[in-house]
């Protein structure tokens, strides 16, 4: 029997810290803004999630349950029923999606991502990170960043 939506996902809501792009097509070559648009998931708690994310450094329920002035049981029962996904895990996902590209797009050290992710140490970004990814943020940055990424991808 097929579900009866889809769940939303991190990649359904998430939006890029970089400020633009190098779009290479057809022979040409353009560092291009990146857009900010919080995609639409045909949720208004969901929505408001993905703007709050966008906007802020908040990486726990209560944080996000006090910017929506509702109690944080109520946030995770309703983020668990339309991501399909425990609230705290979807948090976590979303902060390590966003540390991901600032390691592979920039040139921003561990303290400075952390503290983008919403965490107050590198160390706790380290330990999720290597709980998530398999690999320390330092192997993951030496893997996924191109030699060239500073002329690649604009960051503030």
């Amino acid at each position: 029997m097929e579900p009866y939506f889809k769940p939303i996902t991190v990649d359904m809501i998430y939006v890029s810290p970089l400020k633009a792009k190098l779009v290479e097509k057809d022979g040409w070559e353009k560092v291009l803004p990146v857009d900010k648009t919080v995609p639409p998931t045909g949720s208004v708690i969901m929505d408001a999630v993905a703007d709050i994310l966008k906007h802020t450094t908040i990486s726990s329920v209560k944080g996000l349950a006090a910017q929506l002035k509702v109690k944080p049981k109520e946030l995770s029962g309703a983020i668990h029923i339309l991501t399909r996904q425990n609230a705290v895990d979807f948090i976590i996902d979303y902060r390590i999606k966003q540390a991901k590209e600032l390691l592979a797009c920039t040139n921003l050290d561990m303290k400075e991502i952390a503290k983008r992710c919403g965490l107050k140490w590198a160390e706790n970004l380290a330990q999720r990170f290597q709980k998530e990814e398999k690999m320390s943020p330092r192997d993951y940055r030496a893997k996924h960043r191109p030699e060239d990424y500073a002329r690649r991808y604009e960051w503030e």
